[in-house]
Protein backbone atom coordinates (compact mmCIF):
# COMPACT_ATOMS: atom_id res chain seq x y z
CA UNK A 1 0.00 0.00 0.00
CA UNK A 2 1.65 3.24 -0.65
CA UNK A 3 2.26 6.17 2.18
CA UNK A 4 -0.53 8.92 1.56
CA UNK A 5 1.03 12.36 1.87
CA UNK A 6 -0.66 14.90 3.75
CA UNK A 7 -0.43 18.78 3.56
CA UNK A 8 1.02 20.82 6.66
CA UNK A 9 -2.87 21.92 6.69
CA UNK A 10 -3.86 18.07 6.61
CA UNK A 11 -1.33 17.27 9.12
CA UNK A 12 -2.48 19.43 11.32
CA UNK A 13 -6.43 18.66 11.44
CA UNK A 14 -5.17 15.13 11.61
CA UNK A 15 -3.77 16.01 14.52
CA UNK A 16 -7.05 17.88 16.11
CA UNK A 17 -9.01 14.69 14.74
CA UNK A 18 -6.96 12.22 16.93
CA UNK A 19 -6.79 14.82 20.27
CA UNK A 20 -10.54 16.15 19.82
CA UNK A 21 -11.35 11.61 19.77
CA UNK A 22 -9.14 11.07 22.66
CA UNK A 23 -10.53 13.53 24.82
CA UNK A 24 -13.80 12.78 24.21
CA UNK A 25 -13.46 9.14 25.03
CA UNK A 26 -11.12 10.27 28.38
CA UNK A 27 -14.26 12.37 29.15
CA UNK A 28 -16.72 10.04 28.80
CA UNK A 29 -14.93 7.17 30.45
CA UNK A 30 -14.78 9.19 32.96
CA UNK A 31 -18.41 10.44 33.30
CA UNK A 32 -19.62 6.96 33.20
CA UNK A 33 -17.11 5.94 35.86
CA UNK A 34 -19.56 8.48 37.67
CA UNK A 35 -22.80 6.40 38.62
CA UNK A 36 -23.74 8.01 42.05
CA UNK A 37 -26.39 10.71 43.01
CA UNK A 38 -23.78 12.53 44.70
CA UNK A 39 -21.66 13.13 41.49
CA UNK A 40 -24.52 14.05 39.66
CA UNK A 41 -23.48 17.69 38.66
CA UNK A 42 -19.88 16.51 38.00
CA UNK A 43 -21.16 14.07 35.84
CA UNK A 44 -23.21 16.49 33.48
CA UNK A 45 -20.11 18.45 33.47
CA UNK A 46 -17.90 15.72 32.03
CA UNK A 47 -20.64 14.44 29.52
CA UNK A 48 -20.78 18.10 28.59
CA UNK A 49 -16.95 18.60 28.07
CA UNK A 50 -17.18 15.30 26.29
CA UNK A 51 -20.09 16.38 23.90
CA UNK A 52 -18.08 19.71 23.21
CA UNK A 53 -14.70 17.10 22.04
CA UNK A 54 -17.00 15.08 19.64
CA UNK A 55 -18.77 17.84 18.19
CA UNK A 56 -15.20 19.41 17.45
CA UNK A 57 -14.32 15.99 15.97
CA UNK A 58 -17.06 16.00 13.34
CA UNK A 59 -16.57 19.39 12.02
CA UNK A 60 -12.72 18.78 11.42
CA UNK A 61 -13.37 15.30 9.60
CA UNK A 62 -15.47 17.52 7.98
CA UNK A 63 -12.94 19.82 7.01
CA UNK A 64 -10.85 17.02 6.22
CA UNK A 65 -12.45 15.26 4.19
CA UNK A 66 -15.30 17.65 2.64
CA UNK A 67 -17.76 15.10 3.79
CA UNK A 68 -20.63 15.76 6.38
CA UNK A 69 -21.77 13.66 9.46
CA UNK A 70 -25.03 13.36 7.59
CA UNK A 71 -23.00 11.38 4.81
CA UNK A 72 -21.21 9.11 7.15
CA UNK A 73 -25.07 8.55 8.61
CA UNK A 74 -26.23 7.53 5.72
CA UNK A 75 -23.42 5.19 4.48
CA UNK A 76 -23.61 3.45 7.72
CA UNK A 77 -27.65 3.06 7.73
CA UNK A 78 -26.89 1.51 4.25
CA UNK A 79 -24.19 -0.48 5.05
CA UNK A 80 -26.83 -2.12 7.88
Amino acid sequence: MERVKLTPDQRELLQMLIYAKEKESQLSILANSLNEPAYKEECSYLEERASLYDFVYWETLGKLTGETIDTYLRAEEEAM
